[in-house]
């Protein structure tokens, strides 16, 4: 149930649009308020779409959500954010985040905090991943990994400050991840740690990073057949130069226990190792398809011709992921064009995972732009909304007809994008669009159409 200030600062904003006298706002208004009432898919909708409108009205009922205790109705909102938005509204979304009992709710207002990709977004999310219970605060240190280095300088102050010794175990594992500057001033702090988990996670990253300072506790983990760390030890010490460390790996390597291998294999992948990159290649890791993609996802350079090697091979003769893996590397580089032809077909692949990293992997380049709006045609909605926000960013005005026939679609999230992508393409042409996307026989197009409709007038477009 709506909250109390919500419900006042709607009536407040339907008391604004009437007094506009223009019935077309009205009626959008009104379509909007009605879905926020309604609960269900059509609430979702209209929550989704509140941040595009930018009105008076519209920033009322966004700041009196943010400001009240529902937090499924924050959620919703969230999701809908621009990062210039979130930044904004920080404060605000970092109380929700913090409130108890979020659930699914509280990971959209997450996501929302590290879209701001600011310092004081990244504290905010720092100060979760310390007091939260483990599943949120495990999606917080997640985001603040995918934020990089503005995080950076919050993960080195939580590995000897965290409340809880998870917390400092898990800055240890996510800041090595990120190779940071100053991180290992921080791991050496984090081997006098009161926790042995901690101090174990600290040896092994000193380890990866080549210094043998925390060696003694790196020994004793890598002797344990019960610890956590057993591989990544043996991979420290091996780095390190130890005698014996790469007869060990030979024998994991060699384990009868598919697990074994590929937990020791994968970890050789995630140290970063030039010499262990070498020992991969001695043991064949190359001619391994399953232990090849692993070298690729972390461990081949393609400024080395011989990873070069690799990956042109995993092009030419791989599956479709080990394909995309490889082209993920080459990207950027002289082999950026067979890179580029891999990422554009595993668009239209029929693996959903593949489809999946090829989304991400186009949409965060700029240079791959067009070849994600090329495949507006696509059957995969995902993909229909990613090559709808990118049509909209490169502003290909000619395809404006092309974007209109999807603000009908009954998938909501496609119907949202053309909204949005129409209005960005041709204010003036989106204007008879959306209005004939009132009369839509599916609440979601009423909704859509109405938000950006306000958006319109809101920005001061021709009535």
């Amino acid at each position: 149930m709506l909250g109390h200030s919500l419900l006042t600062a709607m009536l407040a904003a339907a008391a604004g649009i009437a007094a506009a006298a223009d019935p077309q706002q009205t009626e959008s208004w009104n379509i909007l308020t009605q879905a926020l009432h309604a609960g269900g898919p059509d609430q979702a909708s209209a929550f989704g779409m509140l941040g595009a409108i930018g009105s008076a009205e519209s920033r009322a009922v966004v700041e009196a959500t943010l400001r009240g205790d529902d937090i499924k109705a924050i959620g919703l909102l969230a999701a809908g954010l621009t990062p210039e938005q979130c930044a904004f509204y920080l404060p605000d979304l970092g109380k929700a985040a913090g409130a108890p009992g979020g659930g699914p709710a509280a990971l959209s207002i997450l996501d929302a905090i590290a879209r701001a990709r600011s310092a004081d977004a990244a504290g905010v999310l720092a100060g979760i991943a310390d007091s939260a219970g483990v599943p949120t605060a495990g999606v917080a240190f997640g985001l603040l990994e995918r934020m990089g280095d503005v995080a950076a300088p919050f993960l080195i102050t939580a590995v000897t400050t965290g409340r809880s010794a998870w917390s400092r175990e898990t800055a240890v594992s996510t800041l090595l991840r990120m190779r940071s500057a100053g991180e290992a001033a921080a791991f050496r702090s984090a081997l006098h740690d009161t926790d042995d988990r901690v101090r174990t996670a600290a040896s092994v990253a000193l380890a990866w990073l080549g210094d043998p300072e925390g060696k003694p506790q790196l020994e004793a983990a890598a002797a344990n057949p019960s610890s956590d760390y057993q591989t990544d030890a043996v991979v420290g010490l091996a780095i390190l130069g130890q005698s014996g460390a790469f007869e060990r790996l030979e024998g994991l390597v060699a384990s009868p226990d598919e697990a074994v291998r590929g937990r020791t294999a994968w970890a050789i992948a995630r140290s970063g190792s030039v010499n262990l990159k070498q020992f991969a290649y001695r043991m064949g890791f190359d001619r391994q398809p399953v232990f090849r993609n692993m070298l690729a996802e972390r461990l081949l350079d393609p400024g080395d011709p011989r990873d070069v090697a690799v990956l042109q091979a995993m092009i030419a003769d791989g599956d479709e992921m080990s394909q995309l893996v490889a082209a993920r590397r080459l990207l950027g580089t002289n082999g950026s064009g067979p890179a580029e032809q891999v990422v554009a077909k595993s668009l239209g692949s029929g693996n959903e995972a593949v489809r999946a990293l090829a989304i991400e992997t186009a949409s965060s380049r700029q240079e791959l732009r067009p070849v994600v709006a090329r495949w507006l045609s696509s059957p995969d909605p995902a993909v229909q909304v990613a090559a709808l926000s990118a049509i909209a960013d490169l502003h290909q005005g000619e395809r404006f007809a092309e974007v209109a026939l999807y603000l009908p679609s009954d998938v909501r999230p496609v119907s949202a994008a053309a909204a949005r992508a129409l209005v960005a393409l041709d204010p003036g042409a989106a204007k008879a669009a959306l209005e004939a996307g009132l009369t839509s026989p599916r609440s979601h197009v009423r909704i859509h159409s109405a938000a950006m409709l306000l958006a319109l007038a809101a920005h001061g477009q021709p009535r």
